[in-house]
């Protein structure tokens, strides 16, 4: 595309516009490619405008071979760290980056034009809110220009810029109307992951990892209820229980989905209330993890449709998808408040959840030993560990010691100083000791109301660690140590003190420093377009779809009528097109032109001369001048006008306008007196 010969054929304006396309449409992406690869296109873009400018040559097969098969090996390199997803989209990238280098034909161009269109859409995997998805358009109209440029290379930019607007104006109605009638088909293949784009909680618990969530302030999720919200103490999110510890962390007993479905899967249904329980009713919006986890408050039971039917309520009561959280989903939920978790459970999972090692943390084992000899019951043991909590200098804290091999023999005799995870594993360990059956849960708590949405909207940064005991005739009971060391923590969220550590630890952060006075006040209201974007948009589901199509067209309304309605509506669009292309074909039959011609022909034999198919326009004229010199004068302008419209290709609307006024003066036009 940049030898000589080549430029020649491409457009000034178009040569630009290779320039300018992969910065524009590369940066969409910036936030997932690697180091190494923005080095490298950068390189490379500042390779091909030396060229552009002639500065230096194209240079031979050879460097373009090297420069893709560093690229390649780099990538393979790499691969293993960044997943499979992102490796596919670093080699799309860098096809998209090279492809300038090799353009030689038109089709050549249409190619690299549509690897762009297709790296726009696989941002938007990534990303879904509505600024990002307004500046993948705004994108979108920069590649239409360049796609004009080629077909008009002589336009202005305004004109091409007005005229990308109008082909996204025109077709828009039809992206509306396929985007709500069109069937939610579900997908072919499953998007592979990315490890890059895992965010969250994950699979296992150690020591240090919830307080390095507690950095990020990206969401996680958002609720808004249809009834009374609970108070801030009762919003635990419930996502992950770890039932067995390897001395080191957490983990989930059952790891491979097979097992977890095939084990641990219970009937939906098993919410029970009575009039004077707590119940709740919410609609959570959970942002893309890539993690397989819902949350929900206990006890909580989805209410069932066409896209929650694949989730699975585990015996543990958390929530399950087989598949990756890899869009954003809604789902709504009933919680009974007061309902205790399970009352029955099986002894052989009772003790599972009794084992641990003596020796990995000896001095809390003993010192659960003596909790248990000394206390009268399981419920006094409880009192008495978070009352040492309690009694002896434990701070809560982001900035803990740092524990050898993850110690809680280390932590609980000498630091006292961690985050939740510290004081769920700690406490947790020690029932065990103490012989109660316990286990952890990850999840979240809290939320942060706005109060311009009415919902609420819950960060990474409140993930959160806590324990749950097995009392007979209790069942499992949640209990956070976390209340017994920093109460404010689960009342109302951070303290002043671990805000304080947190803004040192996270550095600069935009979205804090967006915290701050009225930009708060524009942030909240910029949440609330992006949530109902979300809710309404990103978020139109299988189920909304039939809701709405059942009020248009009543409750009968199925996915066959769905396929017919579309079917119809594309054989009237295909027949649109057809007919527009045969009328094309036989010589524009009714263009306006055409029209002006007829109509100055038959006014011509009103006046006694008729159009004589063998004939010359100017032997036509001047019969007809023989009996009117003026609109003889009319008639020659009018065919020099339509002929500049037919022949010419000068279909503008100026000339149809200057058509219609001379017809309009030919028929003022008299057959002289003889």
């Amino acid at each position: 595309m940049f030898s000589k010969d080549n430029k020649k054929q491409m457009p000034v304006f178009a040569s630009n516009w290779l320039l300018l396309l992969p910065v524009l449409n590369l940066s969409l992406l910036l936030t997932e490619l690697s180091q190494w690869f923005i080095a490298m296109a950068l390189i490379t873009l500042l390779w091909q405008w030396a060229i552009h400018r002639n500065i230096m040559a194209i240079g031979k097969g050879w460097i373009k071979v090297i420069i893709a098969i560093a690229g390649c090996v780099l990538l393979v390199m790499t691969g293993k760290a960044i997943g499979l997803l992102s490796a596919m989209l670093h080699l799309l990238c860098l096809s998209y980056l090279l492809k300038p280098l090799e353009l030689k034909k038109r089709y050549d161009i249409y190619q690299w034009f549509l690897i762009g269109l297709l790296l726009m859409c696989c941002s938007l995997i990534f990303q879904q809110s509505i600024y990002f998805s307004l500046l993948v358009l705004v994108v979108f109209i920069a590649n239409l220009m360049f796609l004009n440029s080629l077909f008009s290379p002589l336009s202005p930019v305004n004109k091409q810029l007005k005229f990308s607007l109008k082909l996204v104006a025109q077709s828009l109605p039809l992206a509306v109307l396929l985007f709500v009638i069109f069937p939610k088909i579900p997908p072919f293949w499953q998007v592979p992951q990315s490890k890059g784009v895992e965010t969250g909680l994950n699979d296992s618990l150690k020591i240090g990892d919830i307080a390095k969530l507690a950095l990020s302030n990206d969401l996680a999720f958002r609720v808004e209820f249809s009834t009374d919200v609970p108070d801030y103490q009762q919003l635990y999110w419930r996502a992950i229980v770890l039932d067995t510890f390897d001395d080191q962390q957490w983990n989930r007993k059952y790891q491979q989905v097979a097992n977890i479905k095939q084990y641990q899967q219970v009937p939906r249904k098993r919410l029970k209330y009575s009039g004077e329980d707590q119940l709740v009713t919410y609609q959570v919006i959970l942002t893309p993890s890539f993690q397989p986890w819902l949350f929900l408050l206990d006890v909580g039971q989805l209410n069932r449709n066409r896209d929650t039917e694949h989730l699975a309520t585990l015996r543990d009561y958390s929530v399950y998808s087989p598949r990756k959280i890899t869009r954003p989903i809604s789902y709504q939920v009933t919680s009974n408040l007061t309902q205790p978790l399970t009352l029955y459970q099986n002894a052989s999972v009772l003790q599972g959840n009794l084992r641990i090692d003596s020796n990995s943390n000896p001095k809390l084992f003993k010192f659960g030993q003596t909790l248990k000899e000394n206390a009268l019951n399981a419920q006094n043991i409880i009192d008495s560990t978070l009352k040492h909590y309690r009694n002896n200098p434990f701070r809560y804290t982001l900035e803990p010691p740092l524990l050898t091999n993850n110690s809680l023999d280390e932590f609980f005799f000498n630091t006292q100083a961690g985050f939740c995870e510290h004081y769920a594993s700690s406490f947790t360990y020690l029932m065990r000791a103490a012989g109660i059956p316990a286990r952890v849960v990850l999840g979240y708590l809290g939320g942060e109301l706005n109060k311009q949405g009415g919902y609420f909207s819950v960060y990474q940064r409140d993930a959160h660690a806590w324990s749950e005991v097995w009392l007979d005739g209790k069942g499992w009971v949640r209990v956070d140590p976390t209340a017994a060391v920093d109460p404010s923590r689960v009342e109302q969220g951070f303290s002043s003190q671990l805000l304080k550590e947190r803004d040192q630890l996270a550095g600069f952060d935009m979205s804090t420093w967006l915290q701050a006075g009225l930009l708060q006040t524009v942030q909240l209201y910029l949440d609330t377009i992006d949530y109902q974007w979300t809710k309404f948009v990103i978020n139109y589901s299988t189920e909304q779809q039939f809701k709405l199509l059942k009020s248009w067209f009543g409750q009968h309304v199925t996915l066959k009528v769905v396929v017919v309605l579309l079917a119809a509506l594309s054989l009237i669009v295909a027949l649109f097109f057809l007919t527009r292309w045969l009328r094309r074909l036989t010589g524009n039959v009714n263009s306006p032109a055409l029209r002006v011609y007829k109509a100055a022909c038959q006014h011509i034999e009103k006046m006694g001369v008729t159009r004589n198919l063998q004939e010359t326009d100017q032997q036509y004229i001047s019969r007809v001048k023989k009996v009117s010199v003026v609109a003889s004068v009319e008639l020659a302008a009018i065919l020099t006008l339509y002929n500049q419209y037919v022949y010419a290709n000068k279909r503008h609307s100026s000339i149809i306008n200057a058509l219609k006024k001379r017809l309009t003066k030919l028929k003022k036009c008299k057959k002289a007196r003889v």
